[in-house]
């Protein structure tokens, strides 16, 4: 999920969602060693930003990105990068300063509380039960047709959904009832093909 989804979601319509969000895909964080993203302290008021060495960002771009979302560009200036003694912690190049590319005030600060979240068993365990949410979902969309309303109107629609709770309950009461075991999950087209001898 995207930060700007999450956001839209509780601002457009009061909910909260819940999902993975796509990970801090930098050297350091892949590492698990150096100065990833979360590392820095950035001022959203007074533009500017704070590396873990103590040394304050130069300069403060906002631009758009190649897909044409809204980011920020926060650049150190080069005799400061260039006397640390970690550089090596911070970036690869061999001259000229680290650069910071985020996204606005926002959207930053929901990604980064979202990574931190999902990384906590509780965030896991709530997460889990999905799986049962994703099932019931797959069922009414099989059997009793989720998708479609047979009839025209709020009201009717309404009155279909209702009767298609109750005929997934059905579904599964006679399931458990009669011992019907429950279905092998489909097999991938590749997964299905012989191993090469």
């Amino acid at each position: 999920m995207s930060a700007q989804v999450m956001l839209a979601q509780a601002r457009d319509h009061g909910v909260q969602l819940t999902g993975p969000v796509p990970p801090d895909t930098s050297r350091q964080a892949m590492a698990g060693e150096g100065f990833d993203i979360s590392a820095f302290t950035i001022d959203w008021h007074v533009h500017t930003a704070t590396c873990p060495q103590g040394a304050t960002a130069g300069s403060w771009r906002e631009q758009q990105d190649s897909p044409g979302h809204d980011v920020i560009r926060i650049r150190f200036p080069d005799r400061t990068c260039a006397i640390r003694p970690v550089r090596a912690k911070c970036t690869r190049r061999t001259s000229g300063p680290r650069d910071l590319v985020v996204r606005p005030q926002a959207e930053h600060e929901t990604l980064q509380r979202a990574r931190h979240d999902q990384s906590t068993e509780e965030w896991k365990n709530h997460y889990h039960r999905r799986a049962g949410i994703e099932g019931t979902l797959s069922q009414a969309v099989r059997r009793p047709g989720l998708r479609r309303s047979r009839y025209p109107g709020l009201r009717k629609t309404g009155l279909q959904l209702l009767l298609t709770a109750a005929a997934i309950d059905l579904i599964r009461i006679d399931a458990w009832l009669t011992e019907t075991p429950l279905a092998r999950t489909r097999t991938a087209p590749l997964e299905a093909l012989p191993e090469a001898a």
